[in-house]
């Protein structure tokens, strides 16, 4: 027996032989719950559990540890306390001291993930997840322990607070990015509206400097049982048990004589002085327009743990966010009016408008208008209806009741904010929509509406006056605002179809040639337009896509058979016409026709660098209003130069806050991309950004015409519960005349498939300054890479071992993290193959700072070696193995979602990968050996080829 299995046995049995002294009888909480299938109980000491058996079979058993301490527990001496607690859980756990996370062998033994363990932080709570086996007792021993141990035996000292240091500012820097300044100039405005929330502006400084001893004391004021709960979830046949265990490991931990004085900030707040703010943006901020919020405190209407009152609020803010965006639907419209519900966080009714400096009376008078209208006549019978279809059209009720996410987020609003734990919310909310009527919701409505703000709070751009702002000028436009005489809101007409009925009659079903079903029961046809169509029709398990139809359709040409000088006119394409409409709908009358169907969302065409295509999911019913819109996207793609402006704002609007996590992140990964002639990625950041004014609308729609005007190169799917014969004679229809070309046209592309990359070794460092992105490096990117392109695809067994070898790479890097103590966050290694470009693509990329940088990269690539030579032990081996075969990509039922069955279909029709073999790619991978890996690290791994890359 080895030293490493020894301390695990010795662990476990510390954990199975862990019996507190103290014996005080478990006590049901006085408080009850309406909710009989819930165990719910208290401990002497205050400690809170839940327990919530599901009744499907669950793999996993969910565990949760609440905390009722957050941000809001928190003073400038104190920033980020709460979050750095939660930090140093996972390293100075008592039974736990080598962290959890790191501790492959300890994971692998009760058959558990790393991410089946983990913590987040929020503004009045932080809470810690354990996911562990049904069938393993021990991994609960282990889950109940270490929840004791962060209770009541955190060993927070100098070391491993200096040591976390560098961890939690890199967290900051990846999770804000590019956006740094925008977040820091929010939480400062924040901060002075309400009371609790804090300023970050001086997290660095502070981040270096706050002693450990002050961050000790903070865990000990707020880590109390009182403040504490369990939550257990999953399939749980008995109760009793878990309720003892619980009380083995909670009911000793003691409760303070004193109770800290607990800020009532939401009490603070209401009862406070109203506040009149006017803020300078940063320089950084390119901004030109002015930001109002005008905040409404009614402390009869705040959010009270009522699931009536948050429905009505998202009811009132849903209705006047569509009024104003009906109002403001122009494409000469440069005025931005947004209407937010009372949250957690900022109890208010709150009005946001960002406009230009001399129109703010103008911005302030239809943002008043808004709420007088709707506290006067209420909804209309067309904006019930909407409310109510959309309600009743949400996913399938069971699909609530039988997921633990559903569970534990109630659990945790009553813990936390005391809601209301109903048994059967979504159908109690269900009964009360179908009951209440349209007069008796508009009066309610009377009672929650005021246009009086409270506090008022401009934002202005760098270098404007100050002093043109003052509250009693604003309270003077406001009073003049509430002048003005409201009449009832009327919607404008919406399309009643999208072709007309002699239209449709010119729409013959065109005929096809049968190909039957291949043997994965895909039935294939080729209409009569050279149009290729691929039906699964199967039912799918359960998830949000279960009744609905997926639908995506391809071509293999795409930006890369145009002119260098097109490539952002090509990409963009689809976004402007999808912007512009289509015949004559334009895009603000097609959403107006939408919102009744099931797709209200729209259908997505696109263009990237090898591939044209459309894409979208609808419900039965609408199918044929689906297929209509899919036939005009081919045929009538409307053309506007007002539509093609406005684009131009929407996109620059796009790029201010991104969509993509790390503006930073993807401007590093464009550069390497570009630098290795690869552009087979659509371009996102600052690049993309930039390529706004390279984007040409005319060249635009000839390269859009030319892409979809030949529907013979396109291949339909469509999967979902349907019966092909019903779809058939629709698909005939719409998808049968869609444009063939009968003499194709000769494109040359600019660039073929396969990349010609530089010849390595390469070390290549960019500069921020050269990107011209809008921020300030707080790090240093750095990237280590191998790209190996072989002549023809070795086929899935080859691409498993490249994935197989990216997770131990990954596995090896976090150590940089967890044994060299190095100031990392955002790190991660990868292998896998790219269809795009033929190649096995292999690195590492991680975010470091600048005192860090050699050591990181001579770490890694001794990591690399280390791998080669084979110096990887069996236990890392077969925890990579066992984390690759209890993926989501060999469980039943995320094979069987929708989602991933139009995914299957097109790998197979695109990229020619064959549907799973479950059985026989298990096999495979068991069959592997640790010299097989070696082997595969020593093929690909050369270092000859390495390529290093970084930005400053």
């Amino acid at each position: 027996m080895n030293i490493r299995t020894q301390s695990i046995i010795s662990l476990l049995l510390v954990l199975f032989c862990n019996n507190p002294a103290s014996k005080a009888q478990i006590q049901e909480n006085k408080d009850t719950i309406d909710n009989p299938s819930i165990k719910y109980g208290k401990l002497p000491n205050g400690f809170t559990y839940y327990i919530k058996p599901i009744d499907k079979p669950m793999e996993k058993l969910e565990i949760s540890f609440l905390v009722k301490v957050g941000n809001y527990n928190e003073d400038m001496y104190h920033l980020d306390f709460a979050h750095a607690v939660e930090h140093l859980a996972f390293k100075s756990a008592k039974h736990f001291p080598a962290n959890i996370l790191n501790d492959n062998s300890f994971l692998q033994h009760l058959e558990m993930k790393k991410n089946d363990i983990s913590a987040q932080t929020s503004n009045f709570y932080t809470i810690y997840s354990f996911k562990i086996p049904s069938h393993r007792k021990d991994a609960l021993t282990a889950g109940f322990q270490f929840f004791q141990d962060i209770a009541k035996n955190l060993k927070i000292n100098k070391k491993d607070v200096d040591n976390e240091r560098g961890p939690l500012r890199q967290e900051m820097v990846f999770r804000q990015g590019g956006n740094m300044d925008s977040y820091f100039f929010k939480t400062k405005l924040e901060s002075l509206l309400f009371p609790c929330l804090n300023n970050y502006s001086d997290f660095f400084e502070h981040n270096n400097n706050f002693s450990w001893k002050s961050l000790h004391d903070y865990y000990k004021k707020w880590y109390r049982p009182d403040l504490m709960a369990v939550v257990v979830i999953g399939k749980i046949e008995k109760i009793n048990d878990i309720e003892n265990q619980i009380q083995n490991y909670f009911s000793s931990l003691k409760s303070p004589k004193y109770s800290p004085p607990s800020a009532n900030c939401f009490k603070e707040y209401f009862y406070g002085e109203n506040k009149f703010l006017v803020l300078e943006k940063p320089k950084s901020i390119s901004d030109n327009k002015v930001n109002v919020k005008l905040n409404i405190r009614d402390i009869k209407t705040i959010h009270n743990g009522d699931y009536k009152s948050e429905i009505i609020w998202g009811m009132i803010t849903k209705v006047l966010n569509n009024r104003f965006k009906e109002q403001a639907n122009s494409y000469n419209e440069d005025f931005v009016l947004n209407f937010h519900p009372p949250t957690r966080v900022t109890p208010i009714f709150q009005i946001n408008f960002k406009t230009r400096n001399n129109e703010i009376p103008q911005s302030l008078n239809k943002a008043i208008y808004s709420i007088e209208q709707l506290k006067k006549f209420g909804f209309n019978l067309e904006e019930w209806e909407d409310i109510i279809r959309s309600h009743f059209s949400n996913a399938p009720q069971q699909y609530f009741h039988l997921q633990p996410e559903y569970w534990l987020e109630q659990i945790s609003n009553h813990f936390i904010y005391e809601d209301n734990l109903a048994e059967n919310k979504p159908e109690k909310i269900k009964q009360w929509l179908s009951e209440i009527t349209l007069d008796e919701i508009n009066n309610i409505i009377k009672e929650y509406l005021t246009s009086s703000p409270n506090d008022i709070a401009v934002s202005i751009p760098n270098g404007f006056p100050i002093l043109e702002y003052n509250e009693e000028q604003f309270n003077n436009w406001i009073l003049q605002a509430k002048k003005i005489k409201v009449s009832p809101f009327k919607y404008p007409n919406a399309p009643k179809q999208l072709l007309s009925n002699s239209e449709v009659a010119k729409l013959k079903n065109i005929n096809f040639i049968d190909y039957g079903t291949n043997k994965f029961g895909t039935y294939e046809i080729q209409l009569n337009n050279g149009v290729k169509v691929a039906f699964q029709s199967v039912k799918p398990t359960i998830s949000l896509n279960q009744n609905r139809i997926m639908f995506h359709g391809f071509s293999k040409k795409g930006a890369s058979i145009f002119p260098k000088e097109d490539y952002f006119s090509a990409i963009n394409a689809p976004l402007i016409i999808r912007n512009a409409g289509v015949g004559e709908i334009d895009k603000y009358a097609l959403s107006r026709y939408l919102k009744g169907t099931s797709f209200n969302k729209g259908i997505f065409p696109y263009v990237h660098y090898n591939e044209t295509g459309i894409r979208g999911n609808v419900m039965l019913k609408d199918l044929e209003s689906f297929l209509q819109l899919v036939y005009l996207y081919f045929t009538n793609p409307r053309k506007d130069s007002n539509a093609f402006e406005n684009w131009k704002k929407d996109e620059e609007k796009r790029h201010q806050s991104p969509t993509y996590n790390d503006l930073i992140q993807e401007d590093f990964n464009v550069e390497i991309r570009q630098f290795l002639g690869d552009s087979t990625v659509v371009f996102e950041g600052t690049k993309r950004l930039n390529g706004i004014e390279e984007t040409d609308m005319d060249r635009a729609y000839k390269i859009y015409q030319q892409l979809y005007g030949d529907a013979s190169e396109f291949t339909f799917l469509i999967s979902g519960d349907f019966q092909i014969k019903s779809v058939l004679p629709m698909i005939q229809k719409y998808l049968g005349n869609l444009p063939m070309r009968h003499q194709k046209t000769e494109i040359h592309p600019y660039k073929k498939n396969k990349v010609h990359f530089i010849n390595p070794p390469i070390y290549h460092m960019f500069s921020a300054q050269n990107v011209n992105g809008a921020y300030e490096m707080k790090s240093i990117k750095y990237n280590l890479r191998f790209i190996t392109q072989p002549e023809n695809p070795l086929g899935w067994k080859e691409k498993i071992k490249v994935e197989l070898l990216g997770l131990l790479m990954n596995e090896k890097i976090k150590k940089l993290r967890f044994s060299r103590n190095a100031a990392l966050y955002y790190l991660a290694a990868y292998g896998r193959y790219n269809s795009n470009i033929n190649s096995y693509e292999l690195g590492i990329t991680l975010d470091c700072i600048k005192e860090e940088i050699e050591m990181i990269r001579y770490e890694s690539k001794n990591i690399i070696e280390q791998i080669k030579k084979g110096g990887f032990t069996t236990d890392e081996f077969k925890f990579i193995l066992d984390s690759y075969l209890n993926s989501s990509r060999y469980n039943v039922n995320h094979i069987n979602k929708n989602e991933q069955i139009i995914l299957n279909m097109y790998n197979f029709y695109r990229h020619n990968i064959t549907w799973k073999n479950n059985f026989e790619e298990q096999q495979f991978i068991r069959s592997l050996t640790k010299e097989d890996l070696q082997k595969t690290a020593q093929k690909y791994l050369n270092k000859n080829k390495v390529m290093e890359f970084l930005m400053i």
